[in-house]
């Protein structure tokens, strides 16, 4: 390859004095050649990369990496990219597939399904014939998006076809904002959402670097499986670009730029889930489109930067009856309209001056018996609320054990950390997770007083 870039660059010696721009198709067997500023420009025929080659026509200058291997913000793609998120269904519970990390409802109408398919590590979203009704699989967790970096999502699905009268969707976004691909019975576009308005650009009009995708020879089959990757740099006013995984390369097909561009942001939040969604709007026929896998990942890491928080009892004793069931020290749930926030729990802490045994959990939306005390308690700054006014009739049952420990002693001191993924979240109506310390007698012989707190990091 290296003679044939020197005989190549060698014929364009004499052409060193006029600038050229790059030509729109690559030459015969190669790549694109052209002349800028004196150096000639050759583009590999996988547009992968640009070698500058000197005026002397055998000197190679420098690599120059082509946009399809530089992120959002026009840095090298890393090798090793920060996983902020990821999911597959190999296993499943029952009927449903990561019930921990999706919620899968029927939002609106009628007649969707949702069914997990083992042998395809899958779950089909379908619709029935002339029934309206909308079904989304949407991740509870947010993800917190950090300015500077470039967040990517990946998924896969088989959307199984454009259907009449029935929108199939699958991104990053929400009721309100993100951005995503949609395929219906007039063909596929890309959507960037804000504030709850759409712009749409149909696949006839995607344009990347000024090339239209309709004329570099790839024709998209919506009935096979896809990977679709979008990523962008937010800062409020930043790039968004679309496109697909094809042959093993990633295929950039529609960019939309915003600075320079955009009076406001282009989105209100990039703190988004991942969703997959399919609606038929009363008058079309029975659809379906897999859901299969899913990635969001941060190119240039992330460092946790997000402030601490801690919330205690005070002095404010939580006392059990005499028994041996679970009871709530400390209540934690989203703050409405911060749904956005990545609450960490980092540690927890329990004491207590009656010489008990005890075990201590943090578990994810148990049942609460008897008439619910809360009473939630929102501090300014942060996105969490937290309750300590239930009582000991407000027994827990159930609920996922996120973490768990044992105490004794009088006035021991119990403190653990907490390494944890699964995080606060909220499900598509907007309700959300919450995260109880919870406490129980060993041995359940006299009712026990305790006092606990938790400490959390918080990402807005």
């Amino acid at each position: 390859m290296a003679r044939r870039i020197d005989t190549q660059a060698t014929n364009y010696a004499a052409q060193l004095t006029t600038n050229q721009a790059e030509p729109a198709t690559p030459s015969a067997g190669f790549g694109r050649l052209w002349v800028d500023n004196r150096t000639a420009k050759i583009k590999m025929s996988d547009g992968t990369n640009v070698i500058l080659v000197g005026e002397d026509g055998t000197t190679v200058v420098t690599t120059e990496l082509s946009r399809s291997q530089l992120d959002a913000f026009g840095r090298p793609i890393a090798s090793a990219p920060f996983t902020v998120f990821d999911s597959k269904q190999v296993f499943n519970e029952g009927s449903a597939a990561l019930s921990l990390y999706y919620d899968d409802v029927e939002v609106s109408g009628g007649g969707t399904t949702s069914v997990y398919v083992p042998a395809e590590s899958t779950t089909r979203l379908g619709t029935t014939l002339n029934t309206a009704g909308r079904r989304t699989r949407q991740t509870y967790r947010r993800f917190n998006y950090q300015p500077g970096k470039a967040q990517q999502a990946i998924l896969t699905a088989n959307l199984s076809g454009g259907v009449a009268n029935n929108d199939k969707r699958l991104g990053y976004f929400d009721d309100n904002d993100g951005v995503f691909f949609e395929l219906n019975g007039s063909g596929m576009s890309v959507v960037i959402r804000n504030s709850g308005v759409d712009t749409s650009i149909a696949e006839a009009a995607w344009t990347y670097e000024g090339e239209l995708f309709s004329t570099r020879g790839y024709t998209m089959d919506y009935t096979k499986t896809q990977i679709f990757l979008m990523d962008f740099e937010w800062l409020g006013v930043g790039t968004v670009r679309f496109g697909f995984q094809i042959d093993g390369v990633v295929v950039w097909a529609h960019e939309e730029h915003h600075a320079n561009v955009a009076t406001t942001v282009y989105m209100r939040t990039p703190n988004l889930p991942i969703r997959y969604e399919i609606e038929n709007d009363g008058t079309g026929a029975a659809a379906t489109m897999d859901s299969i896998c899913s990635t969001v990942i941060s190119f240039g890491g992330q460092q946790v930067t997000g402030q601490t928080i801690g919330f205690s009892r005070g002095n404010s004793s939580f006392t059990t009856q005499t028994d041996n069931d679970v009871y709530p020290l400390i209540s934690f749930r989203l703050r409405s309209g911060w749904e956005g926030t990545n609450a960490i729990p980092v540690s927890v802490s329990i004491s207590s001056n009656t010489n008990p045994n005890f075990r201590w959990m943090l578990l994810r939306n148990p049942s609460v018996a008897g008439v619910d005390a809360a009473s939630w308690v929102t501090t300014t700054q942060s996105g969490i609320e937290y309750d300590i006014s239930r009582d000991n009739t407000n027994k827990l049952t159930g609920g996922y054990q996120i973490a768990t420990g044992y105490g004794t002693n009088e006035a021991e001191l119990i403190s653990s950390s907490i390494v944890s993924t699964l995080l606060l979240g909220t499900s598509v109506a907007g309700t959300s997770d919450e995260f109880i310390l919870a406490v129980q007698n060993v041995f359940g012989s006299q009712a026990e007083a305790y006092l606990a707190s938790v400490n959390w990091q918080e990402l807005n």
